[in-house]
């Protein structure tokens, strides 16, 4: 049993799915998904809807490339779809879909169309690397087919084709009631709909409301405005000195590295410290922008010497969930071998989710107990591990394809290379399945890690453009976000070469991309670490470790200009300047010194210096501008198909684990990560979070947490806060 908070539920977000009985929504008639295959087999179609078959019944499978039982049944889809779409009293009254997901381009739908002996064309086969289309109708059973009526309701389900439809003695297969369903449905087409009210709410692809309970959501900001630049007016001038905000122990300050702010408390600093694996959470006063006196808390995880493990970046998605990047290699703190178990970490920001060390409801509002003795934990909602030594991470928050939204892009400084995760469904608290999720890589990236100095990144959403910070190449790559495409399969069971990953599940994609349009911001920057944009005004600070500076470039224009000017220049005299982070609002740039322990700001006078700053960015313009990229001709080979895995918890999702595995004290012969999720945050193996200042020791509670038991007077529950002075 993983360790579960009693009473507490991580608010996951709301389901795009349509149930049986429900009607789609107008937004999901609408959108445009890619038909895939090359033109013999999609008769030089590009991209369907669904509202393409309204007045039709339309039968929408789902697949992946790697599941067995997925390419068993396409044959007889295939088969069905031909025969009815053809044959009276069927013909013209039904249409055949199949989302394909797992690794897909033109190729590999050209193989699928034709695996043994299936007709290509039918069905017609959608790319749905974002599973959109996935998840508005199907959630993990796979194979299944979805069957809409005419009126555009989900009339049925229908499992694998060559499985019986129950477990009766004599029960049909499900082919044979598939065929029943449609046939059926194609004979009443004249009936007539119903009005509307059954519905089912909109979803998916941009949808941003989440359901959340009683917890709060930032409201999505309009982008801000700024004045353009008058005659011989810099777009980016800095003032004179910056300003301190907070700095030291006083402000649970131990070298930081990250700094942003949370879009729920705008005005609280979020600070990330590589020392304490933990969140500096600052709360500023509005009007000066520095810290708030006595008003710092310290906020992390119960195990965090895995799930935050030497923080490298925190990042914020509009809605209060984040991501940590962590510079580790796993290996709990020097307690055991690193395994390079590790990626990034996601949770939500608001105390409400948060528990108490023995996995009880917090209770305070900030976070906090008002004396802070009592404090409260993060909960972590996901995790994924594809990117040890990982130095950058951010948040994709202008992708509007995936339907949950949780997209995030990071530097892994093991492969020095970049990687793209989606988290699709978090599967949230005390829950270890990692089956639906997508992680990408980008070899064509290449990076190069600096030990100890971070490599960030930042998206401009106006315009695409993912700015990383290449620190140990001295550059900042500028990659168009939604360039390239699918190459091969990162998985070793599946024909790859990458040997970790979070689950066997077919259903986890983890494969390489390729074809990515890139070209170098500027290429002459002392370790360059922290990355901020300021979208508004076309303007990218960069963070220069080896001088102290901060550099502001012009920013890949909407109009398809190329960036890389250089604008101005900032000496903070900071002894290791890592996170940036840019309020719009009040025109201040955040930065942290990891060396002398400070969070501070400097104001910037922005405005407008180019013609095409504020206005819509034309995409086109904006990938054409890049230089021409060569790409290799697509591979249509399939790879190795796996059967169906039952997802169970594990290190690598493989061994059912229970409390006897925490029995043994043979640390050399225990896997930590088995450990976690046995149940156990305190065990003789692993990390005593109540010693921190060697003053308690932990008393684990299988299952739900743990207590400190604090000694030499020392109090709290982290054994934190020290005994009183004597009275002279």
């Amino acid at each position: 049993a993983a360790v579960v908070a009693c009473g507490t539920m991580l608010p996951l977000q709301a389901t795009p799915r349509v149930d049986v009985g429900q009607q789609l929504p107008p937004a999901y008639l609408v959108e445009k998904f890619r038909v895939c295959g090359p033109e013999e087999v999609t008769g030089g179609k590009e991209s369907l809807m669904l509202g393409d078959y309204t007045g039709k019944v339309l039968v929408v499978g789902t697949y992946y490339v790697g599941c067995n039982p997925g390419r068993t049944d396409a044959p007889t889809y295939s088969a069905l779809a031909a025969k009815l779409s053809v044959l009276p009293p069927t013909a013209g009254r039904t249409g055949f879909i199949a989302t394909l997901k797992g690794g897909v381009n033109d190729a590999r739908c050209g193989s699928w169309a034709n695996l043994n002996g299936s007709t290509p064309g039918f069905p017609t086969l959608v790319d749905d690397e974002d599973r959109s289309l996935l998840y508005k109708l199907f959630e993990d059973r796979h194979p299944e087919y979805v069957v809409i009526d005419h009126c555009g309701t989900v009339a049925a389900r229908v499992g694998a084709l060559a499985e019986p439809e129950s477990n009766e003695e004599g029960a049909r297969l499900n082919a044979v009631r598939l065929e029943e369903i449609v046939e059926s449905l194609a004979a009443n087409l004249s009936a007539a709909c119903p009005s509307g009210s059954d519905a089912a709410p909109s979803g998916g692809a941009g949808a941003r409301e989440m359901a959340r309970g009683d917890v709060p959501v930032a409201p999505i900001k309009a982008p801000p405005t700024v004045a353009t630049c008058g005659a011989q007016q810099q777009a980016a001038a800095f003032a004179a000195q910056s300003v301190l905000v907070a700095s030291g122990a006083s402000h649970k300050l131990a070298k930081p590295r990250t700094v942003t702010l949370n879009p729920l408390v705008p005005d609280e600093l979020w600070v990330g410290n590589h020392d304490t694996d933990g969140v500096s959470v600052i709360s500023l006063d509005p009007a000066t922008g520095v810290a708030v006196p006595d008003a710092s808390l310290r906020r992390r995880d119960r195990a965090p010497y895995h799930y935050m493990d030497r923080m490298s970046q925190l990042a914020f998605d509009p809605r209060g969930f984040f991501a940590t990047c962590q510079e580790s290699t796993n290996n709990y703190e020097g307690m055991m071998q690193a395994n390079l178990f590790m990626g990034p970490t996601m949770y939500h920001a608001d105390p409400s989710v948060m528990v108490t060390q023995r996995g009880e409801p917090c209770a305070y509002a900030r976070g906090e107990s008002a004396d802070g003795a009592e404090r409260c934990y993060f909960l972590h909602s996901d995790m994924l591990h594809e990117s040890p030594l990982c130095m950058g991470i951010t948040h994709d928050s202008s992708e509007q394809m995936t339907p949950y939204q949780n997209v995030y892009w990071a530097f892994d400084g093991l492969n020095n290379t970049l990687v793209r995760y989606d988290f699709e469904k978090p599967h949230g608290p005390g829950y270890l399945d990692h089956s639906l999720a997508t992680v990408r890589r980008y070899p064509e990236i290449e990076l190069k890690r600096e030990p100890g100095v971070v490599g960030h990144l930042q998206i401009d959403d106006a315009t695409r453009i993912l700015y990383v910070a290449d620190t140990g190449n001295g550059r900042v790559v500028a990659v168009a976000a939604d360039s390239g495409r699918f190459n091969k399969t990162a998985r070793q069971d599946l024909g790859g070469d990458y040997v970790i990953w979070s689950s066997l599940n077919s259903t986890f994609e983890y494969s390489l991309y390729a074809c990515v349009a890139q070209y170098d911001l500027v290429s002459d920057v002392a370790q360059p670490s922290g990355i901020a944009v300021a979208s508004e005004a076309g303007i990218v600070f960069v963070a220069e470790h080896g001088s102290g500076h901060i550099i502001a470039l012009r920013a890949h224009g909407r109009d398809g200009t190329l960036g890389g000017e250089e604008i101005a220049r900032f000496a903070t005299g900071a002894g290791a300047i890592m996170g940036l982070n840019w309020d719009s609002d009040n025109e201040r740039l955040y930065y942290v010194d990891a060396e002398r322990n400070e969070a501070r700001f400097v104001t910037v006078d922005i405005c407008n210096s180019v013609s095409e700053a504020g206005t819509k960015a034309d995409a086109d313009a904006v990938l054409a501008s890049f230089p021409a990229v060569e790409c290799a001709a697509e591979t249509g080979d399939l790879g190795i198909a796996i059967d169906h895995v039952t997802h169970d918890d594990g290190y690598q999702n493989t061994t059912m684990m229970g409390p006897e595995y925490g029995l043994s004290t043979d640390c050399p012969a225990i896997n930590n990560d088995m450990l976690l999720m046995s149940g156990y945050l305190c065990h003789a193996c692993l990390p005593d979070v109540c010693n921190e200042l060697d003053q308690g020791k932990c008393t684990n509670v299988l299952g739900k947490g743990y207590y400190c038991t604090c000694s030499n007077g020392w109090s709290g529950d982290d054994c934190h806060i020290a005994p009183p002075e004597d009275e002279p």
